[in-house]
């Protein structure tokens, strides 16, 4: 059936409330949204008492080259993902799967990330168990300016739908300085500019402070992160406003990775609507945090970040 009407139901379309509304769908395609619509020729769905949203965005996935984890997001409502670094080949996958079927969202990616050697992510995964080192053969290594434009040269014709920049020593995760590689400034600057030159969005990895004040200097268009070691400054706030940079804060992400967040983490996973679209062994993952983090970083900084970027005027994305 992909001509249809809903009605009688509460709608959100992201900005407002339809209370007692309908929607009508022609050949697939939502073509009207109000209310006393007359859907007398179409079958008829009345839903009172249920509320209807836009099929959800999730800003910041991995999902590597697991079809069950574009299930897992369509059981919750996610339309589209975006995959924030991946082996091409993966992201290849990903994307055909998506055109082939109806019952997972929609892929975007940066594919692989301008990484360079022994940088972020390389340094932790090569740490996890069942990675094999020869995944890590074909990451970038955009280690100079002229490296910058033969990655955006590659972006090109690998069709990456953005790039994404890895900004990452890991001063925040309480890693010692100088064991994980990072891209000095003016590597990042020309991986931005030789991006914008393209036509390219460009989004950065860094979970520090500094480190986002070195992105933000750089000229990202967004954070796929916010920072959580220090508590936000009036100079942050206006490097974030000079670009009208966006923000994902992936605030359950940092919960997690400082333990911050365990209590609220296992409180959600006994949820019988979330249980219900997860494997067992999914909610046990939610029970464990990696309690990495460094001394006086918190939880506390990233949430207040996002109330004071919300007050200035900055877009917070999910």
């Amino acid at each position: 059936m992909t001509s249809f009407a809903i009605t009688n139901v509460r709608i959100f379309d992201g900005e407002n409330v339809l209370e007692d509304a309908d929607v009508l769908v022609e050949d697939g395609i939502i073509k009207q949204v109000g209310h006393g619509l007359n859907p007398s020729n179409l079958p008829n769905i009345s839903m009172p008492g249920h509320t209807l949203l836009p099929g959800l965005i999730d800003a910041h996935s991995h999902p590597d080259r697991e079809v069950k984890m574009l299930e897992q997001s369509y059981r919750f409502g996610i339309t589209t993902l975006m995959d924030m670094h991946n082996v091409h080949e993966n992201a290849v996958q990903l994307k055909t799967w998506a055109q082939e079927r109806k019952d997972i969202p929609d892929i975007k990616s940066c594919h692989y990330a301008a990484t360079v050697k022994n940088g972020w992510p390389a340094w932790v995964e090569m740490k996890l168990p069942g990675i094999e080192p020869a995944r890590f053969e074909d990451y970038p290594n955009v280690n100079s300016e002229e490296a910058a434009e033969a990655y955006i040269q590659k972006a090109i014709e690998g069709k990456y739908d953005y790039i994404k920049l890895m900004h990452e020593d890991g001063r925040a995760l309480g890693i010692p300085e100088g064991q994980i590689s990072k891209p000095t400034e003016a590597v990042q600057e020309a991986v931005v500019r030789a991006a914008h030159q393209r036509g390219f969005k460009v989004v950065a990895h860094a979970l520090s402070l500094e480190d986002t004040r070195q992105v933000l200097r750089a000229g990202v268009d967004g954070m796929a992160h916010t920072f959580f070691d220090e508590p936000m400054t009036p100079e942050m706030i206006e490097l974030h406003k000079r670009n009208n940079v966006w923000v994902n804060p992936t605030l359950a992400c940092l919960g997690a990775l400082t333990g911050d967040a365990l209590d609220i983490s296992k409180q959600f996973s006994e949820d019988e609507r979330v249980k219900n679209k997860l494997s067992t062994g999914d909610v046990e993952l939610m029970h464990h945090c990696l309690h990495l983090k460094a001394p006086g970083a918190k939880w506390e900084y990233a949430i207040d970040n996002v109330r004071q970027l919300r007050d200035a005027g900055l877009n917070i994305i999910w």
